[in-house]
């Protein structure tokens, strides 16, 4: 059986079972494999930009005995031709799973696919940068969010977000939701909280520290950090109903 990093479990844990896989990315495959060992997905296509990742995506789905329900494509972007591609097993949907890469990069490619969005069950996205930019991207292109994921593997924190399309009106986020997600925040998600106190802990001692040694030409880094810690107050006091202490909220697990 394949093991995955507490990352690549969070993000099996928001495909939809039944659904057809597109791991697009899929570097080794070691996602696919675990879903089709899993039997959470009957069948996956596995596309990757780089010939090397395929290559070794191949191999491990051979060695997994997998060859009869995972085909691999090398392709940037999702592929268009993805329902000739896949194996041809029953499913009941297809959800789409890209991982491992910066939210510029992966709002591009959600851009490029805009006419193919509707067709697709679900989208579970982990991009690992840009954030508030990516989540307008994901409204901009009529994706909602529906399950966000916030945890800490391996002294790296990650952030998964399950959207799925639709054609009706998407809730205008805030600030701080946009850079933090409404689900985290709605949720009191743990992990997070504790992340944006030590964030706010961080940003007060740079700024201290600007102010002790750099005098006034500091002044436009000061501002970014100021707005930044505005944010991180704001959901800070979002998710404890003002009691900054958070008394009540267990940070010791995420969602």
């Amino acid at each position: 059986m394949t093991n995955l990093s507490q990352r690549l479990l969070a993000v099996a844990g928001c495909v939809t079972p039944g659904c057809a896989l597109l791991d697009v990315g899929c570097d080794h495959a070691f996602l696919t494999t675990y879903l089709l060992e899993n039997g959470t997905v009957p069948c996956a296509l596995c596309s990757d930009i780089n010939s090397g990742p395929l290559a070794r995506a191949k191999e491990h789905i051979q060695s997994a005995h997998l060859e009869n329900a995972a085909s691999t494509e090398l392709t940037g972007g999702i592929p268009r031709d993805y329902r000739k591609m896949l194996p041809a097993l029953p499913h009941t949907g297809v959800s789409v799973v890209i991982a491992g890469m910066g939210g510029a990069l992966m709002g591009r490619i959600l851009a490029d696919a805009r006419d193919m969005l509707p067709d697709f069950t679900e989208l579970v996205l982990s991009p690992q940068s840009e954030l508030a930019t990516f989540r307008r991207t994901l409204t901009e292109l009529g994706l909602l969010i529906e399950e966000e994921k916030f945890l800490l593997d391996e002294s790296k924190y990650y952030t998964v977000i399950r959207v799925v399309p639709t054609a009706g009106p998407i809730p205008e986020m805030t600030e701080e939701e946009l850079h933090f997600g409404p689900c985290l925040i709605r949720e009191r998600n743990p992990v997070l909280l504790a992340y944006l106190r030590r964030r706010k802990v961080i940003l007060l001692a740079i700024e201290k520290e600007i102010r002790d040694h750099a005098g006034e030409s500091a002044e436009e880094r000061l501002c970014e950090l100021s707005e930044e810690r505005k944010l991180v107050d704001a959901a800070i006091t979002e998710m404890t109903g003002g009691n900054q202490r958070g008394d009540k909220v267990n940070e010791t697990h995420g969602s």
